[in-house]
């Protein structure tokens, strides 16, 4: 049996759609390590935050791993 167990913060969302969301990432800042690790959830969809401010083209993320440190995009 594997015990599942929450890290970070308590009561934040972990999921976009079909896209787990594991801490450090969040989708608010309260539930984020960081801004750098916030996740924008828009209709089920995650994106990345555009650091340029130019929100016409935000990356959509498709997957996020902790342990291979890999967030898709």
């Amino acid at each position: 049996a594997h015990d599942e167990f929450e890290v970070g913060p308590k009561n934040c969302r972990r999921s976009c759609g079909s896209v787990s969301i594991p801490f450090p990432f969040g989708t608010t800042k309260e539930c984020s390590l960081d801004p750098e690790f916030l996740i924008n959830c828009t209709n089920n969809v995650p994106y990345l935050p555009n650091s340029t401010d130019d929100n016409e083209n935000p990356l959509q993320v498709l997957s996020i791993s902790v342990d291979a440190a890999e967030l898709r995009v």
